[in-house]
């Protein structure tokens, strides 16, 4: 497998980048090392110096390896791509000797222990015969001296420019090897012959590698394309091929499975197409005809005027050669802008169709390549010692119970209804990965009912026979890298770090829901073998809230009563797949759990394997010999059942607490005695590690964290609490299942976080949100809900806090009121008063005391046994009411920005709040009832209108909305049209307007066209008025100056 590079300086021209990218595409280079980049967004392809000066492009569909950041500084940044090591480096001609010695000297340092293969790469602004320079200067010289005590090779051949530009050509772009990987890069050229809107050309080459090119089909699956689903045909061939399991033999389990995944198979080919091998794209996505015929126009003109200078015509047809040059590659960038505008804007026209598409996973980086996987890309030993990190070894006895005298019941048979209920209760999302038998979950609910019953005969004969299939048991095997660096793809770490998925197959899992749900039932009726009340995870009516509320009881209780409450979070290694399958089963037998699920359990946990891909792109397999598969549905149920015995350590304590969500454990020691409780703090710590370790897991101590409660005013406090030997040192935060926990339950380390978090969504968002030509405001209000669950996350647990700290309230707010002018597609200048009641989002401060006062009246509903339907939606309307009460209240306090639309909502808001979502704001809509817009009045206030009568009808009334809508005798005949529509009085007000409007929705779209008819107009006179202003000032300067009385500058 040869790899392709490019290597260019693009001059920090956006357009250069993107011809770099297209033509990259074009010829199937994977590599690119950039010199002067322009600003480059975060993405998992892109490696940048810490001035942003370098870069290097990986493109993981066409680069085979394994690519991470090795290191970075000013002007370089060094990229490791399996047995390479690639360095990108931008030196500036601005430095002098001194400084660019000094970068050498980084630069050595960082090749110094090295022994990769090395490539240097970039513009080093340096001159030298030994690349072909007709000069040699210092610069140069440095660099040569540099190299050879580095003892690196010149790639460069030939003397063909790799800079041209006016004031002449030189050769400043070079590239480097070791020895080692000198005869391996070839094909190095100056790529002359294309147009890449820089004053460089670009370099090309090749490296050749040992590792064979990977099939294109590699690790293909059966899969399907399910939105082309033809849902008769499914269904046709389900119930034509289907049989009657009470009539025809069925007692091999295998052959049935195995005769329902082939006629599975056979309705899929036959409803939908297969998805075949994905071929990488050859050219950008804004490429077009016209961007081909301007870019060889650039060539032709660029070659011509090289051509005149080299033949020393007269300077006068050089210049103007020059100038056609110049033209025409500015022609090329304004076409390339275009298109890039007019694409962007196609797929600004899809979100009111899909608003989770493809633009909404593009600007929140949700959006994937299809590269290959992390096991495809490392060498054998990293990825068998990854596995066994992840996988380990059983190397103790693991019998299986003996159920020779096992006695089957009928009362343990599966019925149809259980099937169907286990089928609802997942989603079944088209982005959700299928297992290995290709079928998603959607194709199961699809099916026919008589599939149906097919399943359920095969689900009781796995009970009768306690067996487990086989193929339920083959998982494929998905690594997600953790732990990645700022703008690296991968992990830094030799052995990189990553999460375990197991992709199993759908009628599997399928089946596991149904025994989920029997252990679930069975726990109900048998309190006494249940689980602890202190495990919140993975368990029905438990949350996060749940655990962090008790968390804040607790400790809060304690500190009132003049005590402290230690609290230690641990951290479990590798938990869900270490925690051996003999724990499990001790802990399903010795609390009582049914003979029948215990019995098919052993086979679940017996003949366990994962397959991945490696990287020759051929399948592999691991047995798996502990731990629940990531993936599972039995995994996060059976975990909880062997966990459980740490949670029981401290039942003989009252004043100890051990809280689990899953495997992320907490322990609360409170006591009065300051000394007494650090010593019982850590000996319960102790306790729980023994038995952590006696379930065969162990404790991350790098990850643990604690935090110490107290009153205000006490002194000599412990710096830190022994854990296994290792002091841990007391924070002033920890965070805890996604919030920041505090000592004083203020939450201000975690508003600065959602901020900070918040923002990064909003800033992502607004670019689907323009005021015009963006989605409906139904889509916009789907985005500004994405943010306000990132805000509100947790706010049970600290919305009481929130709405009495205004100072932490002022960041978000300001969130808060941007998000609602992109939902109403308003000016900047618009209040948040105005905003958010235009929007319907009410203000935090009120939206998270209304959560905390709905969860705690749910909880108190649930504890009592008492919920139901009809009290949930009871209620909920009775704090809609009290919401909307608390934000009148807020908004009658006199003085209150926005008042012009307060008037016109707060008389109906109950109303306004719940009106159809298909009357929709619009930009023009919004200017009507904010104010703010194309009016004189408030053209006049941002300084853009000399006075506030109207433009359009010359009187010397004041032009504000009602002015444009009532009274401006310029839409005298619309206005009657819309006066008869909504049964208006000659003098109405916007009152009478606002009640029209909103009694239905023909004439509310009556309005709406109404405004937008208007306001357009106004807005074309508007910028007619503009530019007359602007053409008379420019006259007017050029007299003043021709005059000689002024200034000697003028507006071109």
């Amino acid at each position: 497998m040869k790899i392709k590079v490019l290597q260019v300086n693009v001059n920090r021209s956006r357009r250069a980048l993107d011809l770099l990218l297209h033509q990259a595409r074009d010829i199937g280079a994977g590599l690119l090392i950039i010199s002067e980049p322009c600003n480059i967004a975060s993405s998992d392809k892109w490696f940048t110096s810490l001035d942003n000066s370098s870069a290097i492009y990986v493109d993981p569909d066409l680069i085979n390896f394994r690519c991470r950041l090795e290191t970075r500084g000013d002007k370089f940044v060094a990229v490791r791509c399996g047995p390479y090591l690639i360095t990108s480096v931008y030196i500036s001609p601005n430095l002098n000797l001194q400084e660019f010695d000094s970068f050498l000297s980084d630069l050595s340092v960082m090749l110094s222990s090295r022994t990769d293969k090395v490539i240097v790469a970039g513009d080093f602004n340096a001159k030298a015969g030994l690349w072909g320079s007709n000069v040699t200067n210092q610069r140069g010289l440095q660099v040569v001296r540099w190299a050879a005590e580095r003892d690196l090779r010149i790639i460069n051949e030939g003397v063909v420019p790799t800079c041209v530009r006016p004031q002449g050509s030189s050769i400043v772009d070079l590239t480097w090897s070791s020895p080692d990987l000198q005869p391996l890069i070839t094909n190095w050229q100056v790529r002359e012959s294309m147009e890449w809107l820089s004053d460089h050309v670009c370099i090309s080459f090749d490296i050749s590698t040992s590792r064979p090119n990977l099939p294109p089909n590699r690790g293909l699956n059966r899969r399907w394309n399910l939105r082309k689903l033809d849902r008769d045909i499914f269904r046709a061939v389900l119930v034509w091929g289907s049989r009657d399991p009470d009539v025809e033999d069925t007692l091999d389990l295998d052959q049935s499975i195995k005769d329902l995944d082939k006629l599975m198979e056979e309705a899929c080919d036959a409803a939908a197409p297969r998805i075949g091998p994905r071929r990488p794209r050859r050219s950008a996505y804004w490429w077009s005809e016209s961007v081909a015929i301007l870019r060889t126009t650039c060539i032709h003109a660029r070659r011509a005027w090289q051509r005149a200078k080299r033949r020393h015509r007269p300077s006068a047809a050089i210049i103007e050669l020059g100038i056609t040059y110049k033209t025409a590659r500015k022609n090329l960038r304004l076409e390339i802008n275009r298109l890039k505008a007019k694409a962007w804007q196609e797929l600004l026209e899809s979100v009111d169709k899909d608003p989770w598409g493809l633009p909404y996973k593009l600007v929140l980086g949700k959006l994937r390549p299809a590269a290959p996987g992390l096991s495809e890309l490392l060498d054998p030993d990293d990825l068998t010692g990854l596995l066994d990190s992840l996988f380990p070894r059983n190397n103790l006895p693991d019998p299986i119970r003996d159920w020779s005298d096992f006695v089957w019941s009928d009362e343990w048979l599966i019925s149809m209804e259980e099937v169907r209920n286990a089928l609802k209760k997942d989603s079944s999302s088209l982005s959700k990965a299928p297992g290995p038998d290709g079928f998603r979950l959607i194709l199961r609910k699809r099916a026919p009912g008589e599939i149906d019953y097919w399943v359920t005969h095969i689900f009781n004969m796995c009970l009768k026979k306690g067996e487990f299939p086989l193929n339920w048991k083959r998982a494929n095997l998905v690594l997600i890298p953790k732990a990645n660096s700022p703008n690296a793809g991968l992990p830094v770490a030799d052995v990189p770090k990553a999460r375990p998925i197991c992709l199993l197959d759908e009628l599997g899992k399928t089946f596991e829901r149904v025994l989920a749900e029997r252990i679930h039932l069975w726990q109900s009726a048998n309190p006494d073998s249940d689980l602890s009340g202190f495990q919140f995870g993975f368990r029905k009516n438990r949350s996060t809230c749940d655990a962090l509320l008790l968390v804040r009881r607790v400790t809060s209780a304690a500190v009132k009563n003049g005590g402290f409450a230690f609290v230690v979070s641990l951290d479990i290694k590798n938990a869900f797949n270490s925690i051996p399958w003999r724990k499990i089963r001790r802990a399903l037998w010795n609390n009582g759990y049914p003979s029948y699920i215990c019995r098919v359990l052993d086979s679940y946990f017996s003949d366990r394997v994962i397959r991945f891909l490696d990287r020759d792109g051929h399948w592999g397999s691991r047995n798996m010999e502990a731990g629940v598969p990531q993936g599972s549905v039995l995994g996060p149920v059976l975990w909880n059942v062997a966990f459980d015995e740490v949670l029981g350590i401290a039942d003989d304590d009252e004043n100890s607490k051990i809280i689990c969500y899953a495997d992320d454990t907490l322990i609360i020691v409170t006591g009065n005695d300051l000394r007494t409780t650090q010593l019982r703090a850590s000996i319960l710590v102790a306790r729980v590690i023994l038995v952590i370790k006696r379930l065969g897991l162990s404790v991350a101590k790098e990850k643990t964290e604690a935090i110490l409660f107290h009153k205000r005013g006490v002194t000599d406090l412990p710096a830190s609490i022994l854990v296994e030997d290792t002091p841990i040192k007391f924070s002033s935060t920890i965070k805890y299942l996604g919030i920041y926990i505090d000592t004083n339950w203020l939450f201000s380390h975690h508003f600065h976080y959602v901020e900070e978090k918040a923002n990064r969504v909003v800033r992502a968002l607004n670019r689907l949100m323009p005021n015009l030509r963006g989605p409906d405001e139904r889509r916009r209000r789907l985005f500004a809900n994405v943010v306000l669950s990132v805000i509100l996350y947790g706010a049970p647990v600290w919305g009481d806090v929130f709405a009495k700290r205004s100072c932490v309230q002022s960041g978000l707010y300001r969130l808060h009121r941007s998000v609602a002018q992109r939902v109403i597609s308003a000016y900047r200048t618009v209040s948040s008063n105005a905003a958010l009641l235009l929007a319907r989002l009410p203000p935090l401060k009120l939206l998270a005391s209304s959560r905390k006062r709905t969860y705690d009246r749910l909880k108190e509903l649930r504890n009592n046994g008492n919920i139901d339907g009809v009290s949930k939606k009871e209620i909920r309307e009775s704090e809609f009411v009290k919401l909307c009460n608390s934000w009148r209240t807020s908004l009658e306090k006199p003085n209150s920005p926005g008042e012009f639309t307060i008037l016109l909502i707060l008389p109906r808001l109950e109303e306004w709040l719940t009106r159809d979502t298909v009357n929709g704001m619009t930009f023009h809509l919004t200017q009507v009832l904010t104010g703010h817009g194309c009016f004189s009045r408030f053209l006049h206030r941002i300084q853009k209108r000399p006075d506030t009568s109207c433009f359009m009808c010359g009187m010397d009334e004041e032009d504000d909305a009602l002015h444009t809508i009532r009274d401006c005798p310029t839409w005298d005949t619309r206005r009657l049209d819309l006066r008869e529509k909504l049964a208006l009085p000659r003098d109405f007000s916007m009152s009478d307007v606002m009640d029209g409007i909103m009694s239905s929705r023909e004439l509310w779209v009556a309005f709406s066209s109404f405004i937008e008819g208007i306001m357009r107009e106004k807005e074309e006179e508007e910028r007619r008025l503009e530019r007359v202003l602007s053409s008379s000032s420019s006259s007017s300067s050029s007299f003043v100056a021709d005059d000689g009385s002024g200034s000697d500058e003028s507006d071109p």
